[in-house]
């Protein structure tokens, strides 16, 4: 079954698929929006450069940034959804250039973390970058960090979509299962990134940054680089590393759970 579902007129029908969605919960706008207010301000910075000076190099200086930031909003929005509403089990996307879709919490295969967050006096906030979610085809969802409260919306998918996968994964790994997180894979035998499993004892220590995982070998000069958004499950990577007795280092800036 696909994640993705048009909200336009189907053969299922709507109502039914609005009923699977249940209890809406919250809605998270994008912040480009905003951004057009600079825009707009730097158009009548021009109009009064034309009207109080005589510098032409000036006021094409501000006419060409004026269109290029023009151009790099419209982009963003283009490529933002309008608004992600978040409802009991499973988003509603309002896309800009193409029909809302839905996206059911239980039809979620994969959820990459490809964003960083910061902690302030004000509290938890996303400063870039996307989460991606993938269903069983291979189709997958971007939700940008420049969404309004995008960390409540990624907290509540991690506890849905991740937290049960968390679980799965270390009853899966105790029992001497095999699991994969895309060139990542580990069990209690061994460790193997880009290749065939190795002893935990051939492993030095791992690196955790907000960009990706570090991993020294020993007989190795230069070590194995994972990039974060390009790990399934990242934080459940992380659980069973610490469960397996590795060495980890976290980098500074990276930050544990969306939570």
């Amino acid at each position: 079954m696909h994640a993705y579902r048009s909200s336009g007129h189907q053969p299922q029908g709507d109502d039914q698929l609005n009923e699977r969605l249940g209890l809406r919960l919250s809605e998270h706008r994008s912040k480009y929006g905003v951004l057009w207010f600079g825009v707009a301000a730097i158009g009548v910075f021009a109009v009064f450069a034309v009207a109080f000076t005589s510098s032409t190099v000036m006021l094409v200086l501000l006419l060409i940034a004026a269109v290029a930031c023009a151009g790099w909003v419209g982009v963003l929005m283009v490529l933002t959804p309008k608004r992600v509403a978040l409802y009991e089990h499973g988003l509603l996307i309002d896309r800009r250039t193409r029909r809302p879709m839905r996206l059911f919490f239980e039809d979620c295969r994969s959820v990459f973390y490809d964003y960083e967050v910061s902690s302030t006096v004000i509290g938890t906030r996303v400063t870039s970058g996307d989460l991606r979610l993938e269903d069983a085809a291979g189709a997958v969802l971007t939700l940008s960090a420049n969404l309004k409260d995008a960390v409540s919306l990624f907290r509540h998918i991690d506890r849905v979509c991740v937290k049960p996968v968390a679980r799965e994964a270390h009853e899966a790994y105790h029992a001497g299962e095999v699991l994969r997180f895309g060139a990542v894979a580990l069990s209690t035998a061994g460790l193997g990134v880009k290749g065939e499993l190795e002893d935990w004892s051939n492993l030095r220590k791992v690196q955790v940054s907000p960009k990706g995982f570090w991993f020294h070998l020993r007989g190795r000069v230069m070590s194995e680089f994972v990039a974060f958004g390009k790990v399934p499950y990242a934080f459940v990577l992380v659980e069973l590393l610490e469960a397996a007795g590795c060495e980890l280092e976290f980098i500074e800036g990276f930050a544990r759970r969306p939570s």
